[in-house]
């Protein structure tokens, strides 16, 4: 019914979640395409890491400010418009699978994260590193948002975390595209679903998920 009213269906939610993830992969383009020449002159290490890291959490927030702009003025859809607290016994449980995420971290880095980042970089570079953190997190957020309106509407408000199955689909392929680990792919995939769920046990509340899914991904 909401897609009637508004004119949108959910292969146009589902394509906004596409934006989304590509907007998660600007690091990785810039890495490719971009800072082999622009930065080709840098020659310190850590000057290097801050110019990287800061361009990409600054495109990143924008592509985040565009998408949360398009999707309310274009698709009347707005992330921040649920103010319902979950109720505390959800709440406890998706701060217990918050532990998912970060044993996910935790198996990539070989120890918890946060120490690993706080030993191998400078405290100039953690801040950079963690900008883009945050940003990710936030366009996660979205791409799970969008994943999960697009999904309810193909499925006449099914509470499923077609959020999380959407980010699992597109992170755990490009995962295993670019690790080329069966394994890693799998695991970023499950890893997702959890992010999909979260937001679900949180009343889809941005005030709730936001801070979770920066736990879940910086810890």
């Amino acid at each position: 019914m909401e897609a009637v009213k508004n004119g949108r269906t959910a292969l146009d939610y589902g394509i906004l979640g596409l934006y989304a993830f590509c907007a998660l992969e600007i690091e990785f383009l810039l890495i490719l395409f971009i800072e082999p020449y622009a930065f080709s002159s840098v020659n310190d290490p850590t000057l290097y890491c801050c110019l990287h890291w800061g361009l990409s959490a600054l495109l990143q927030a924008g592509a985040a400010a565009v998408l949360w702009i398009v999707g309310k003025r274009r698709y009347a859809f707005d992330i921040f418009s649920c103010h319902t607290r979950p109720q505390r016994r959800f709440l406890l449980i998706a701060l217990g699978l918050c532990l998912l995420g970060i044993g996910y971290n935790y198996l990539s880095c070989g120890e918890w994260m946060l120490a690993y980042k706080l030993r191998v970089l400078t405290p100039v570079e953690f801040v950079f590193q963690y900008l883009v953190y945050l940003t990710k997190a936030a366009l996660m957020l979205f791409l799970i948002a969008f994943g999960q309106k697009a999904g309810e509407i193909k499925k006449h408000g099914s509470r499923a975390p077609w959020g999380g199955f959407l980010a699992g689909a597109l992170w755990g392929l490009f995962q295993l595209l670019t690790v080329q680990d069966l394994l890693t792919g799998i695991l970023s995939c499950v890893v997702c679903v959890v992010y999909g769920v979260v937001y679900l046990l949180v009343n889809k509340n941005v005030r709730y998920a936001y801070p979770l899914l920066v736990l879940m991904i910086g810890l």
